[in-house]
């Protein structure tokens, strides 16, 4: 899966979901969410993707260090390491 593509039909979604969903004929606002979504950087900005991991917490707590106390506890792997 590339994520240019994947942000790409994601956009594309957005956009119909929001004109298909929202646009009205009312003379005022007609094509005006339309307008909007077509705008350059309204609607979203980037070409990126976030995923967060399913990183799991360590078993023993922020007191992992001798030498001092962290306010998070680490991850497994950050343990490992």
């Amino acid at each position: 899966m590339q994520p240019t593509l994947l942000s790409e039909e994601i956009s594309n979604g957005l956009k119909s979901f929001i004109t298909t969903g929202f646009e009205t004929d009312t003379p005022y606002f007609k094509g005006l969410f339309s307008r909007f979504v077509e705008g350059q950087g309204n609607l979203l900005k980037g070409p990126w993707v976030s995923m967060g991991l399913p990183f799991q917490t360590g078993e023993q707590g922020t007191g992992f260090f001798s030498s001092f106390e962290t306010t998070y506890p680490p991850y497994v792997h950050q343990q490992q390491a």
